[in-house]
């Protein structure tokens, strides 16, 4: 494997990817083999000034990537993330409705006042499923694709574009939980929703390591090789 054709730049990204694959256990026939296929790629793309860690993401993720599994307090685990639409969703979901129910509760809390908090437990719960929702469309749309080469991304404008329509789509239905009934509407006392708040956060947690599941909120890098072995 020469590397003498690679910039300075690529040399540390494939010294760097080449320490994680030896951390994973890989042998340096497999390390041979992942890099002769991909180096010709590297090369041609150095031409035209883009790096590798442009064109495969960080080294360390790439190098990840090419494993299936990944040691965890000694026991292994898969270490793809599960990507499933409904998980994601439901992952966003619970992160915004215990995020937003500790918020509101707070302030209901300190001030005294039950009326101090402006939305119910249905309002806080439509604006969690509403902008779960929303991110999974910016992921779906945009951000899935932040670790692909440029030509495979979709355009500034077309990104900016989802991020306005999705935005403008999560106002609305916060703007449409005036319109639920208060008797389906109920404004809890501060400290019970801060209680059932931290119960959505601790569940996402569980439901996250359980199922490994991929943020929504979180930009991806997913190089074109990832699944290759």
């Amino acid at each position: 494997m020469d590397l003498q054709e690679l910039t300075k730049k690529n040399q540390e990204f494939v010294t760097i990817a080449t320490h994680q694959f030896k951390k994973d256990g890989k042998s340096d026939e497999e390390i041979e083999a992942i890099f002769n296929e991909v180096l010709p790629t590297i090369i041609e793309n150095q031409k035209q000034g883009i790096t590798a860690r442009y064109l495969l993401g960080a080294p360390t993720a790439w190098a990840k990537s090419f494993s299936t599994k990944t040691v965890e307090n000694g026991q292994a685990i898969d270490s793809a993330t599960n990507k499933n639409p409904w998980l994601m969703w439901m992952d966003s979901s619970l992160l915004f409705f215990g995020g937003f129910s500790l918020f509101y509760g707070f302030v209901n809390l300190t001030s005294g006042k039950t009326s101090a908090q402006v939305y119910g437990i249905s309002s806080i719960l439509v604006i969690a499923l509403s902008g779960a929702a929303a991110f999974y469309g910016l992921y779906h749309f945009v951000y899935r694709y932040s670790g692909n080469p440029k030509d495979e991304r979709p355009s500034l404008w077309k990104s900016l574009a989802y991020m306005a329509g999705f935005t403008l789509l999560w106002i609305l239905a916060v703007g449409l939980t005036a319109l639920i009934p208060k008797f389906l509407n109920p404004v809890l006392p501060g400290l019970a929703t801060m209680i059932i708040g931290a119960i959505s956060l601790g569940l996402r947690y569980y439901l996250k390591k359980r199922y490994n599941i991929q943020s929504a909120l979180a930009a991806t890098q997913a190089p074109r090789n990832a699944n290759r072995k």
